[in-house]
């Protein structure tokens, strides 16, 4: 794979704000220390709860400052200092291996967030070549690209994903796990399963088998979405109910587009659509936008279940051909004389 760094300072800003509002969050602590014993600054601190880290997100003069950490059981108490595992910072300037995280595109265009592999920590066994090598043993989903940089050598980095994708959350939280995983290690300290964030392996929407919880977690994004399109001043009726319509109406200084609505408490790599929302949206009578939500939480414990939270994705002038379309079902008009009464 090979990648060519994005280095203008224009563009770099704007793909760090794609970044920042990617790993924003509901849950933000404000004002939280966040550092080490010799230094600590007072921060934003932005809570994934649901795949287990936290980050910070801030900018200097030449760089930004994105700090990762794992929420364990001190991180509720206001009173600690939280202790990062990594930093995936950008440079403003025209030298962009003086931090570890850089973007890079391919020739389509798609843009990733790749990282040089330096991991710090001040300890003996702590550095990149040692993570890379623990890197390629236990996360093999991780790709390294050969890089091209304007006016310096190539260099190889680590591909953590894609940015422009709903996905990129759960891959910095992968990423997450496998640097503390990879400190614990060197400490002779192997970390458990449940003191990490877990993997995500739910990609797509999936299929819930629990009707109650499949109930509120459409009606929760239903909720979600239209009161995001409210706050974009659109007046909004839900329309779900009429034959071969969207889920929502929504109508601002007189244009009017059609939003279907989809609710996952999987990554929304994927999701399930009918053969008539697919058939209204190429008919292109009115625009479409898809508004996924994904890592939707959900409380078991409560009756009913009680969902919350997920971040939103947006796919203005949705066309099911722009994407990769498999069909999962099919309808069969049965030949009668092929069979007979049993």
């Amino acid at each position: 794979m090979r990648l060519t760094a994005i280095t203008a300072y224009d563009d770099v800003r704007e793909r760090v704000e794609q970044f920042c509002r990617s790993l924003h969050s509901s849950e933000v602590w404000p004002d939280r220390k966040v550092g080490n014993p010799g230094h600590t600054s007072t921060c934003d601190v932005y809570v994934h709860r649901d795949l287990g880290f936290w980050v910070v997100l801030e900018q200097a003069d030449s760089q930004s400052w994105h700090v990762f950490g794992r929420i364990d059981g001190r991180f509720d108490n206001e009173a600690t200092t939280l202790g990062h595992i990594c930093q995936i910072n950008f440079s403003y300037t025209d030298d962009p291996g003086r931090v570890a995280g850089l973007f890079a595109a391919d020739d389509r265009g798609r843009v990733y967030v790749t990282h040089s592999g330096r991991v710090g920590g001040g300890k003996p066994g702590v550095g990149k070549s040692a993570f890379l090598d623990y890197a390629a043993a236990h996360a093999s989903h991780l790709r390294i690209a050969e890089i091209e940089v304007d006016g310096a050598p190539s260099t190889s980095r680590l591909v953590l994903g894609e940015l422009n994708t709903p996905r990129l959350r759960a891959r910095m939280a992968e990423f997450v796990r496998l640097v503390a995983a990879f400190k614990a290690h060197v400490n002779g300290d192997e970390l458990t399963e449940t003191s990490l964030p877990a993997q995500t392996s739910r990609r797509g929407q999936g299929y819930e088998r629990d009707p109650e919880v499949r109930r509120v977690v459409e009606q929760h994004a239903m909720d979600f979405v239209a009161n995001h399109y409210r706050a974009q001043k659109y007046s909004v009726a839900v329309v779900s109910n009429q034959p071969g319509e969207m889920d929502l109406q929504c109508i601002r200084r007189g244009k009017e587009i059609r939003v279907e609505v989809k609710g996952t408490i999987g990554d929304g790599d994927s999701v399930e659509v009918t053969a008539a929302e697919v058939h209204y949206a190429r008919r292109g009578a009115t625009p479409v936008h898809l508004a996924v939500l994904s890592g939707i939480q959900v409380d078991r414990t409560e009756q009913p279940p009680h969902a919350s939270g997920g971040t939103l994705y947006i796919y203005k002038d949705f066309d099911p051909d722009h994407h990769d379309l498999t069909p999962t079902r099919y309808r069969c008009k049965l030949d009668h004389s092929r069979g007979e009464p049993a």
